[in-house]
């Protein structure tokens, strides 16, 4: 079962890997095309791929019967002989010690959840912490400016009014706390941006919180934190908040007109030069933090927003939704189902007096067969050349080697006239020497 875990994450997790590369090389061309919206909207195709459960194709469909089609023009080699045996069973020996092959992926899952575990915990910490401080150090804004915030509510939409406070330190403009989000504006907030520019910049708070970015870069850091393995999630966190800024940049523009578009960039350089804390970046470990600072190239940003809202709406919907669906299907975990699968063959637990066993060998790489046959059950087997076995179903055996059980158990020679142990080619002709000798009895 642990195996079966590991190989299924392993797979989610290159496909993953697949989709976020596809994201870091397509995300700037997108913009430009088709808009800030879709370049952010392009995180979606790695977070719903790691989500996407197992899909099975009904066999009746065309795709199913194209496979087996194809399948069946290419045979499996015949065997190299055929080996018949009737005698007493011989257990093989009880294995000892501990088998490392068996260890191993229970460690490497442990190994993963206490990463989940040791990361998740960091960051809930560093969020409880942080939003605690802003609340307990910052200030209630003056009269004024409170006039000024009731303004841009209204023109925001936001359903309820968060709490605003000011920072002593100069923090912010930022928003930060999932459930209870709070809007923390720098000291100088009044001295060193105009009236248009507060306005700006509270609109672009208030739109984090309408837009549900906080929810958004909360479930992306959980989405970091189960693929912590993958360095190309931590090198995709900050283009993602980049993305998740641009966005809200062009939902803001928006709401005020592409007149606002050289006040908004004076905003932006203003908050940059006024955040002194952080340097103009948003604290990585802060998930739910999210600031209008420029925390990502100012070029990049000031490029972005010429683009943001000069792409057509209905062209950038159906481009991304075509590039959605594409990648989406390039990487969905699909499979074709050919029906229930069968019970795996009863275990023996009595020892056995008599044993027939079929075991047929292939030149080359293919791996051979063997059907034991103890008092009426039968057990099905792979043997690899150097003698490991792994135990199959019938129906799977028959499938692989294209065989009929029945039918080759009715070549298996009786005690009472043939020897006991015989080999055989498959074109009926003897061979050369028999396996080893029956023991009497």
């Amino acid at each position: 079962m642990i195996e079966g875990l590991i190989s299924a994450g392993a797979e989610t997790g290159l496909a993953v890997a697949a989709l976020l590369a596809l994201v870091l090389l397509a995300r700037r061309a997108v913009t430009k095309r088709f808009g800030a919206r879709a370049a952010y909207a392009l995180w979606l195709l790695p977070i719903l791929r790691l989500i996407t459960p197992p899909i099975s194709l009904p066999s009746e469909w065309g795709i199913s019967r194209w496979i087996t089609g194809w399948a069946e023009k290419t045979p499996d080699p015949a065997p190299l002989y055929v080996a018949y045996y009737n005698g007493p069973a011989v257990l093989p020996p009880a294995p000892t010690g501990p088998n490392f092959a068996d260890i191993w992926p229970a460690a490497l899952l442990s190994l993963w959840a206490l990463g989940i575990v040791i990361g998740g915990a960091i960051i809930i910490i560093s969020q409880y912490r942080h939003t605690r401080h802003m609340r307990r150090m910052s200030l209630v804004p003056a009269a004024p400016l409170g006039a000024e915030i009731s303004r841009a509510v209204r023109l925001s939409g936001v359903r309820r009014a968060p709490d605003i406070r000011i920072s002593p330190k100069n923090d912010g403009p930022m928003v930060c706390g999932l459930l209870r989000p709070i809007i923390i504006l720098p000291a100088e907030f009044c001295s060193q941006f105009t009236a248009e520019q507060r306005r700006l910049a509270l609109l672009h708070e208030l739109t984090h919180i309408r837009r549900g970015d906080l929810f958004a870069a909360a479930a992306m850091l959980g989405f970091r934190l189960i693929n912590w393995p993958n360095p190309l999630v931590h090198l995709a966190w900050p283009r993602f908040r980049a993305d998740q800024e641009a966005a809200c940049d062009a939902a803001v523009l928006r709401l005020t007109g592409e007149d606002a578009r050289a006040n908004y960039a004076e905003t932006l350089l203003t908050a940059a030069r006024t955040t002194t804390q952080n340097s103009g970046r948003a604290n990585p470990a802060i998930g739910t933090g999210l600031t209008l600072s420029l925390h990502h190239p100012v070029k990049e940003r000031l490029m972005t927003l010429g683009t943001s809202t000069h792409t057509k709406r209905g062209a950038g919907r159906w481009g991304l939704a075509a590039l959605l669906l594409a990648g989406a299907a390039l990487t969905a975990p699909l499979s074709l189902a050919d029906g229930p699968k069968a019970p795996d063959a009863p275990k023996v637990t009595t020892k056995s007096n008599t044993v027939q066993v079929i075991r047929a060998e292939f030149d080359g790489e293919k791996d051979g067969y063997e059907v034991r046959n103890e008092d009426g059950v039968k057990t099905y087997m792979r043997v690899s050349r150097d003698g490991t076995t792994e135990h199959l179903t019938r129906e799977e055996l028959e499938a692989e080697y294209d065989i009929d059980v029945d039918a080759l158990l009715e070549q298996v020679p009786t005690p009472s006239n043939m020897p006991r142990r015989i080999m055989t080619r498959v074109d009926g002709e003897p061979g050369l020497t028999a396996l080893s000798d029956a023991p009497k009895g």
